[in-house]
């Protein structure tokens, strides 16, 4: 087996990358049988000089531009040889335990029939207090990804994603029209085909999370615009009612916080609005966004 680590890097979050590829380091010193390359995309870097060392990256390639989080990723599965890939955020953890589970996982995911994997999403909770609120919502957002099963998941993980190269590539790669959401568009391709993904409760990631109530909003109006795509390309998935909408907003009030629980409610109401807003928007003026369009980057690798 060999396994390509693939890793997009913004500029800004190169210090979290230095950890993450120590971490990386670990895993290929612990699986000295199994052949292991670390792929780095960096995007906004001008000088091409980043601080860490470049040789703990077997590829990796440099873009002055910003680049959307899927465009960057297929860029770097062009450059991968792994018959598995994994796709991990440059701000991720990965615990020494969770280090240890990865190859036995992998394992278990090709010997079962499953084509990618779900991990157990943890979250780096920063002191804000909007960030514990919004650290609880997108947990569970996590958590409803699960099936009833607790084998199965209806989604993938955005920050974490393991999949076999031949299922990725016969899909089409990441949608790179869109800065979120990436990670339920692929979900829906691969359950459209009636393939599987499996839970592996075992795998426990950590991300960071948002911290100030500026970047929370900016962040759920990305996802608004992103999920409203998402759920009108692929009903079948990821349908809900406005009331049970309404049911996770209204969740949100918390006794122990109440004005800044209130306010985050209100920036989970501007949300919805325009989740709703954006979704009548598509149907109206961008029906031809309801159709995925494969990557041509990943088209040319396998050419």
């Amino acid at each position: 087996m060999l396994l390509s680590i693939i890793i997009p890097c913004h500029k800004k979050n190169e210090k979290e990358l230095g950890k993450l590829l120590i971490q990386c380091r670990e895993l290929k010193c612990f699986y000295r049988k199994t052949q292991t390359e670390v792929i780095v995309v960096f995007n906004r870097y001008e000088n091409k000089k980043p601080e860490i060392s470049l040789n703990l990256i077997d590829k990796y390639k440099f873009y002055s531009q910003p680049l959307i989080i899927g465009m960057a990723r297929n860029i770097g599965a062009s450059l991968s040889s792994g018959n598995i890939m994994m796709f991990v955020d440059s701000d991720v953890t990965l615990p020494k335990k969770t280090i240890l589970e990865i190859k036995p996982t992998i394992k278990k995911m090709t010997s079962s029939g499953y084509c990618s994997i779900l991990p157990n999403y943890k979250e780096v909770v920063k002191s804000s207090i909007y960030a514990k609120l919004d650290s609880r919502e997108d947990i569970r957002s996590y958590r409803g990804r699960v099936n009833n099963d607790g084998i199965t998941a209806s989604s993938l993980s955005g920050p974490f994603v393991v999949i076999k190269r031949c299922m990725f590539f016969d899909l089409g790669g990441w949608e790179e029209r869109n800065v979120c959401a990436e990670d339920k568009d692929l979900a829906a391709r691969i359950m459209l085909t009636g393939n599987k993904i499996m839970y592996a409760e075992n795998l426990e990631i950590f991300h960071n999370n948002s911290s100030s109530i500026k970047v929370i909003l900016k962040r759920k109006l990305f996802h608004a615009k992103c999920n409203a795509l998402v759920y009108e390309r692929y009903p079948q998935f990821f349908h809900r009612s406005l009331m049970e909408w309404l049911e996770i907003v209204s969740s949100k009030f918390s006794l122990k916080y109440p004005l800044q629980s209130t306010i985050y409610v209100l920036i989970m109401i501007i949300y919805l609005f325009f989740f709703y807003f954006n979704r009548i928007y598509i149907k109206i003026f961008k029906e031809k966004e309801l159709t995925f369009r494969k990557s041509l980057i990943i088209d040319h690798r396998i050419q």
